[in-house]
């Protein structure tokens, strides 16, 4: 399997998370799923295993995957709007704001980072 690029501007865990996460987003990895293991990440991404687990961590805290002891780390269904009452229809879900939040942390850092460059 060749190694996919990543982007420079922030933490190797974070841009690992941000891939597997844009693939559970795109479908390529669907709910049910079980995801690579940390190994075949690390392998994937040219990274370390601890970065590995720390992205698949992220992923767990934001709810979009269940890590199960000994059997891997699966992707949780997304809850559907389908059922929702009007008021609470236009409510995002938890695993949507925890992605809007990690984008937020990601940009901020990058920010922050260009900011410190500026001040050498």
């Amino acid at each position: 399997m060749a190694k996919r690029e990543v982007e420079n501007s922030q933490a190797p865990y974070r841009q690992v998370a941000d891939a597997i996460r844009a693939s559970i987003t795109n479908g390529t990895y669907g709910p049910g799923e079980k995801l690579p293991t940390g190994k075949d990440l690390a392998d994937e991404y040219g990274v370390a295993i601890n970065t590995a687990r720390s992205a698949l961590e992220i992923l767990r805290q934001e709810g979009l995957i269940a890590v199960r002891h000994g059997q891997g780390s699966y992707v949780l269904s997304q809850p559907e709007s389908g059922g929702a009452d009007a008021e609470n229809a236009d409510v995002p879900s938890v695993a949507a704001v925890h992605q809007q939040l990690a984008e937020i942390n990601r940009r901020l850092a990058a920010i922050e980072e260009r900011l410190n460059e500026l001040a050498r």
